[in-house]
């Protein structure tokens, strides 16, 4: 997880904002991943990780998906970060990076820039995000109000913002 480019993160969220947008609808991880442009066997895996979180709720077999157990007007980008990274390092360090006074002074950066991340993240909930994707607004969303410190059908009436921006 500590890779720079690492893209579980904004997959989960795109993910989460979906389930969000419907509230009373089981969605597929092949929704989810044709929607985010990733394969499904990618999203099971976000998903799962965010399901021991307790943020989503999965049903097998047919007529299962995914579902959003946590409120999303609560439910900030904070804590989707937190369950996909837990405690690890946000800058990559070299191994042996903790045998100088150097690799010390990275890993209090390190810290620094965690909390920096997490306190950014703490102002965006997933329901932010829904009314921003549902009034087609996902490129400039503000956050409205500041945190708190099953069908397939589903998706074609929340298009993602690459449809919407596609269609014009």
């Amino acid at each position: 997880m500590s890779s720079p480019n690492n893209t579980q993160f904004s997959v989960a969220v795109h993910a989460v904002v979906l389930l969000g947008a419907s509230p009373d609808s089981l969605l597929r991880s092949e929704t989810l991943a044709a929607s985010a442009r990733v394969g499904p066997v990618y999203v099971r895996q976000i998903m799962g990780r965010l399901r021991d979180a307790r943020i989503v709720a999965s049903r097998p077999g047919p007529g299962g998906g995914w579902s959003l157990t946590a409120d999303p007007r609560k439910l900030t980008l904070a804590e989707i970060w937190r369950a996909l990274r837990g405690d690890a390092s946000v800058l990559a360090l070299h191994e042996g990076a903790g045998d100088c006074n150097t690799g010390d002074a990275l890993r209090l950066i390190d810290r620094g820039v965690a909390r920096a991340i997490e306190d950014e993240l703490r102002n965006t909930t997933i329901a932010d995000l829904v009314a921003a994707h549902r009034a087609g607004l996902a490129g400039t969303v503000a956050p409205a109000s500041p945190g708190p410190g099953s069908s397939d059908d589903a998706e074609d009436a929340v298009p993602s913002a690459g449809a919407r921006e596609r269609s014009g």
